[in-house]
């Protein structure tokens, strides 16, 4: 299911994580929202030069950072396509930088409407 949101208790476990340090959870939150970004570029351009361990690297990259901040839609986006390049296979990928893109956007929408501090992990 893209873009869902979900519990909780998503949340109260990154702030256990960070021994409930808000600033540090805002801080982290606006790395994230910085850097993924920044990997995508480097992922389109990885696509752009049939670098298919790039594209995988990328993929690999932003799966472990969304998975790590509780982004399952981006996580989830992300895995799909560093699985379908494991062979060297780049069919599909801009189909894949186009989900991932999404799912960030989504991200980003469920920030922005909670604020960084008070917003649920999507």
């Amino acid at each position: 299911m893209q873009g869902r949101v979900a519990s909780r208790s998503c949340r109260a476990g990154l702030l256990e994580r960070l021994n409930g340090d808000e600033e540090l959870l805002a801080d982290l939150m606006e790395t994230f929202l910085d850097d993924v970004p920044r990997q995508i570029s480097a992922l389109q351009e990885a696509i752009e030069k049939d670098d298919a361990p790039g594209v995988r690297l990328r993929a690999h990259t932003i799966k472990g950072a969304s998975a790590n901040f509780g982004v399952p839609g981006l996580r989830s986006a992300a895995a799909r396509l560093e699985e379908a390049t494991q062979a060297g296979n780049l069919s599909g990928v801009l189909e894949g930088l186009q989900r991932i893109r999404k799912e960030l956007e989504t991200f980003k929408r469920v920030v922005q409407d909670r604020g960084p501090t008070q917003r649920r992990c999507p």
